[in-house]
């Protein structure tokens, strides 16, 4: 494993290093960062006590190269995600020196979780003359991914295993279908993290057209890169990540489309009104959606005989977690008591075939209640309103228009999945780094 690690990281660095030279350290650090992004998520190296995976190692050379050779350049104008980035890193440390964390250690872990991806975006948007190049590399990634996908769901065969070794089981079986079809996990540990992660690299994709009027070949890759999009997320058969592609356009459309906008407010309020009133049907309509029969099972929960299936699942955390969230308080149990399933939180059923069975907190929301308390799920929430805010405000200028419409509707789609899967590093590290190059954006956009 550590072989293979350093031959991955090598050629992480041997991205960056070509890209430093031919294009300075700024576009070094994007592409250490990118390139990291096919790389498989479960190889991870332990440095100084800390699990360092290719994904955070790539973005701390990428950062050196940035250090070494432009130090003038990274400082610019503060902006709001920045504050609450630093707030989460700060909820981070409070809530585990509570739990009697080293505060060293704590400290760095909630840096490289929740700054080191989002600095690393942050400082590359210090040239905006980056964006093309960076949409073209970003297509090429989402290529190799879609690709990877749509073979891995079709011949069950993964490249990524084939060329590392096998994944570590998360959750779901490796041999895992639906319709006939492989659920794939591409370079990740779980398929719904896959989609997820093509998810966040869509934007650049759809950007890139309109970026690349006057050359063919630009137009011929970024309609190859949404198509390899749609393939690598339908892929997964995934409910979740699928249903971000019709979230993503409409979100869009809203955007760019004022009478839109409340249309799209009605549909919502009217779809939140006919859930309440008509949950057990539409539910059964996702099971059925889902070929979940194989998978349903029946449980007691509180007194109460109860139907548990993938999509029923995600409803019953609230009624298996809900006293364990009530008692967490401003910051919650730590990230200690978050790092296995089942959580070591108070006041979980007792039955330990129901703890067993909703296991898995599939609820960033949730999680975050639960591992930093009410002060760090605000914040974690408000990092995401921030992220829209600013999305919203680069749309006002003309040549980053398109892009930003695009990031506001990925990041409105995420807000909405991760209401069904836990905030994994095998994709939130792609969406702080996203909030990073927005960030960036708007600060030089507040310099002009």
């Amino acid at each position: 494993m550590t072989v293979t690690w350093l031959l991955c990281m090598s050629v992480i660095c041997l991205g960056g290093g070509i890209a430093c030279r031919h294009r300075g350290p700024l576009f070094g650090l994007a592409i250490s960062v990118v390139v990291s992004f096919i790389m498989p998520t479960w190889l991870r190296m332990p440095i100084g006590g800390i699990p360092f995976t290719l994904q955070t190692a790539g973005c701390s050379l990428g950062l050196l190269f940035l250090v070494f050779g432009a130090f003038r350049k990274i400082w610019s104008r503060i902006v709001l995600l920045d504050l609450f980035v630093a707030g989460m890193v700060i909820v981070h440390v409070l809530s585990d020196i509570q739990h009697d964390g080293s505060p060293a250690l704590v400290g760095l872990m909630a840096y490289g979780e929740w700054a080191l991806p989002y600095i690393a975006g942050r400082f590359v948007m210090r040239d905006s003359r980056l964006l093309e190049p960076l949409a073209l590399c970003c297509c090429v990634v989402v290529l190799i991914l879609g690709i990877g996908g749509l073979i891995e769901s079709v011949f069950s065969i993964n490249l990524w295993e084939m060329l590392v070794g096998e994944r570590p089981v998360d959750g779901a079986p490796r041999q895992i279908k639906r319709f006939g079809f492989q659920r794939a996990f591409g370079p990740t540990r779980h398929s719904i993290y896959f989609g997820l992660l093509v998810v966040t690299l869509t934007p650049w994709a759809v950007a890139l057209w309109n970026w690349s009027k006057d050359e063919q070949i630009r137009r011929l890759l970024s309609v190859a890169g949404v198509g390899s999009s749609i393939a690598g997320i339908v892929s997964t058969v995934a409910r979740g990540p699928i249903l971000c592609l019709p979230a993503i356009a409409t979100f869009i459309a809203a955007l760019r489309i004022w009478w839109l906008r409340w249309l799209l407010l009605v549909a919502v309020s009217a779809g939140v009104i006919f859930l309440v009133v008509d949950r057990e049907r539409i539910i059964a309509q996702l099971e059925s959606m889902a070929d979940e029969k194989s998978w349903e099972t029946n449980m007691t929960l509180d007194g109460e005989n109860l139907k548990l299936s993938s999509a029923r699942y995600r409803i019953l955390l609230f009624q298996a977690y809900g006293p364990a969230i009530r008692e967490a308080g401003w910051l919650g149990y730590g990230s200690a008591a978050l790092s296995e399933m089942p959580p070591r939180v108070p006041h979980l059923p007792a039955n330990d075939y129901v703890r067993d069975r909703l296991r898995s907190v599939d609820n960033a929301y949730i999680f975050y209640v639960l591992r930093f308390g009410w002060i760090g799920a605000a914040t974690f929430v408000l990092l995401f309103a921030a992220a829209v805010w600013t999305g919203i405000r680069l749309t006002w200028d003309r040549s980053v228009a398109v892009f930003a419409s695009c990031m506001v509707g990925m990041i409105g789609a995420m807000v909405c999945a991760l209401f069904t899967v836990w905030f994994s590093y095998d994709f939130g590290f792609q969406l702080l780094w996203s909030f990073g190059i927005l960030a960036g954006l708007a600060s030089q956009q507040a310099d002009e």
